[in-house]
C-alpha cells in the first residue's frame, strides 16, 4: 500500500493505509476490525486496522497511544 501510495497525487495517511489494510485483509477472508479514534492531550484523531487486538499495518514508532476508539467497524472472516 505504501509503496502504490507513492504514486497517488493525494494524501496517503493514517486513514486511507488503515482502510486499505482492512479491505485487503477483508478480501483475503481475514478477521479484521477497522477502527477510528480520537485523544485529548493533545487533541488528535487516529485510524487503525486490528486483528485480535493487535494493531496490524503500522510500524510500533508510528503508534502515539491512547486513542480512545469512536467508531469500530469490523468484518468477521468467511463463514467456515
Amino acid at each position: 500500500m505504501r509503496r502504490a501510495a507513492r504514486a497517488w497525487p493525494g494524501r496517503a495517511a493514517c486513514l486511507e493505509e488503515s482502510l486499505a489494510c482492512y479491505f485487503a485483509a477483508a478480501l483475503r477472508g481475514r478477521s479484521v476490525v477497522w477502527v477510528i479514534g480520537a485523544r485529548t492531550a493533545p487533541a488528535g484523531a487516529h485510524a487503525w486496522a486490528e486483528t485480535r487486538g493487535q494493531v496490524i499495518g503500522q510500524d510500533a514508532g508510528d503508534r502515539v497511544w491512547p486513542y480512545a476508539p469512536a467508531l469500530r467497524i469490523r468484518h468477521t472472516g468467511r463463514p467456515e
